[in-house]
């Protein structure tokens, strides 16, 4: 909550994103004792306040149980930082230098990985997925509930995924019996 504030994060939204975590979060919990709650979600969300967000990153983690790290941008600001990074890249490149461009092509996502994996074991737990994929449990954690977009763009090919209705599947077979009979 204080990073939504910090960030300028609406409080609706903030709030929206917080009770959806309740039941992910809830599930990690092994002991009865120590259930992630509607309380818990409240008490996070009385943090959404002016006077937290001089709050020290630290503190913070310490709270949370969370690592955050430290931007390494020697002190410059994100876009002055952008700029002396992307100026590297041009030169290196220039010197003939070989210079890594985003994913691997053909990589794919892991988000599409957790989706496809979802659509082939329906009862599959995050445990089964983790150990059949390799990917890091918060990965697992982070795309479980998230179908990729409807409209990709990959290897130069647009993917459209569409959840068929009988309505689209009657014209269909209506498309193709009548174009059989010309």
């Amino acid at each position: 909550a204080i990073y939504a504030k910090k960030c300028g994060i609406d409080e609706d939204e903030l709030r929206r994103d917080a009770f959806a975590l309740l039941q992910p979060y809830d599930d990690m919990s092994v002991e009865d004792i120590n259930r992630f709650t509607k309380d818990d979600v409240v008490c996070a969300l009385e943090m959404f306040n002016e006077d937290y967000v001089t709050f020290p990153r630290d503190d913070i983690a310490k709270l949370s149980g969370l690592t955050m790290p430290v931007n390494k941008r020697n002190w410059r600001k994100q876009e002055e930082h952008i700029q002396v990074m992307n100026t590297m890249k041009a030169l290196k490149k220039q010197l003939g230098e070989i210079v890594n461009e985003g994913r691997p092509k053909g990589s794919g996502t892991a988000q599409v990985r957790v989706y496809e994996w979802r659509q082939q074991h329906p009862e599959g737990r995050k445990a089964d997925c983790h150990r059949e994929t390799g990917l890091d449990p918060k990965t697992i954690r982070k795309w479980w509930d998230c179908p990729p977009p409807a409209v990709r763009f990959e290897d130069g090919h647009i993917t459209v995924r569409v959840s068929p209705s009988q309505e689209l599947s009657d014209w269909l077979l209506d498309a193709l019996h009548n174009e059989g009979q010309e």
